[in-house]
């Protein structure tokens, strides 16, 4: 199963710094004086952050977990340099938490040494690792995977209408079944119209009328 990529690398330096400047001119109308300055150095010590991130030289293979140990163990160790306990909490814990789980999950998927069960079984517990509301978005995520799937293979099928709405209600009820069915039509319609942008396209229509 997909999981989500892992945090985001750096912003160029200039694109950092622009849009520190545009951060900055913004402070007086959210803090009061006394807090100002506070936010201002957090700030710019995010900046600073975000641009050393540019040395760190990312996994060449995103699904590689000793690659992205590498790079997670060497971005852990600026956030420690650029940030105290309390701001290093606040902005990074919950991303952090579901980065251990994200490449946790990958060595365990990679392990040739684990049976089937005994990759479920580690499965399972690196995901208790996780809290409520990362459990519930994560099963959200999956669900919508597995909607994908069906899709793709009702497409492929050629399945009715009427077949698609049988398995999907009983599968996430009638009301989900009723908007899958609304999205189909909304994905059928849409695909006419492109197919007809290119065939008027072939046919030397004009770009600014289609």
């Amino acid at each position: 199963a997909q999981v989500r990529p892992l945090a985001p690398w750096p912003l160029g330096t200039l694109t950092a710094r622009t849009a520190a400047l545009d951060l900055a001119a913004l402070l007086p109308g959210h803090f009061v004086t006394g807090d100002r300055a506070r936010a201002l150095a957090l700030l710019n010590r995010y900046v600073d952050y975000r641009v050393a991130l540019g040395e760190i030289k990312g996994p060449a293979d995103a699904s590689d977990p000793r690659g992205l140990r590498v790079a997670l163990e060497a971005r852990q160790r600026l956030r420690e340099m650029h940030f105290d306990s309390g701001e290093y909490s606040a902005l990074f814990a919950d991303e952090e938490e579901l980065d251990r789980y994200t490449l946790a999950r990958l060595e365990i998927e990679r392990n040739p040494a684990l049976t089937p069960a005994q990759r479920q079984t580690a499965l399972r517990q690196a995901e208790s690792g996780l809290s409520e509301a990362q459990r519930t978005a994560r099963a959200e995520s999956l669900a919508h995977e597995a909607v994908a799937v069906q899709t793709a293979a009702f497409d492929s099928q050629g399945a009715t209408a009427q077949d698609r709405h049988a398995q999907r209600r009983e599968q996430y009820g009638d009301a989900a079944a009723q908007q899958l069915a609304r999205l189909d039509s909304e994905e059928k319609d849409w695909q006419t119209r492109l197919n007809a942008y290119a065939d008027a396209r072939k046919n030397g229509a004009n770009p600014a009328q289609l």
